[in-house]
């Protein structure tokens, strides 16, 4: 009987270190990753989230034909975009990774070359049209770009809450995987 208490002894001593570390690891504020171009991970088209008042960063390796003919749209979708209180800026490699003088990215200092934007469509048969009565619940930008190369998404959260969210591109030329083209930016501002 003796064995049985100190085997009992042991196990809830056990669990008791246990409560207390995985306690202590939430605790922890929550790290982000990528709340700077320079840890922007690849877009994989899955839910995230997003920290109060905070930015998440993604790209993606795009490439084109020096023929503007043969330039093949993206599309990028921020899912329920505009009903969440989450936007969608798309910046190119240039933007992020310039450095003004005192070595602070320049993105911060540059317009994005797109935002995302809810598009307006006729209500009675769902096509896009300017002057359309509906208006889109998602966000969305589609381009091109004269050279290949890596393109970044800023996702900014301006709640006071963390906010979920789906962001998905696609395209005909655009890979989320690393590439020949991939370009990284270099700074952890």
């Amino acid at each position: 009987m003796n064995k049985v208490w100190k085997s009992l002894g042991a196990v809830a001593s056990i669990a008791v270190l246990l409560t207390v570390s995985v306690l202590s690891v939430a605790a922890a504020a929550p790290i982000i990753v990528n709340d700077s171009p320079a840890g922007a991970a690849y877009i994989d088209n899955l839910p995230h989230s997003v920290d109060v008042s905070k930015s998440a960063w993604y790209r993606f390796d795009y490439q084109t034909s020096l023929k503007a003919s043969d330039r093949s749209p993206i599309y990028l979708t921020l899912v329920n975009g505009n009903n969440t209180g989450v936007e969608m800026d798309v910046y190119t490699f240039d933007q992020v990774n310039d450095d003004l003088a005192d070595q602070t990215e320049n993105w911060r200092a540059e317009n994005p070359v797109g935002r995302g934007t809810a598009q307006h469509f006729n209500c009675s048969n769902h096509l896009p049209r300017i002057d359309g009565d509906c208006i889109s619940n998602n966000l969305t930008w589609v381009g091109t770009f004269a050279n290949s190369g890596t393109v970044y998404v800023r996702i900014r959260n301006t709640n006071p809450y963390p906010t979920s969210f789906t962001l998905t591109v696609e395209g005909a030329t655009v890979s989320l995987t690393p590439s020949n083209n991939s370009q990284y930016a270099m700074h952890d501002q």
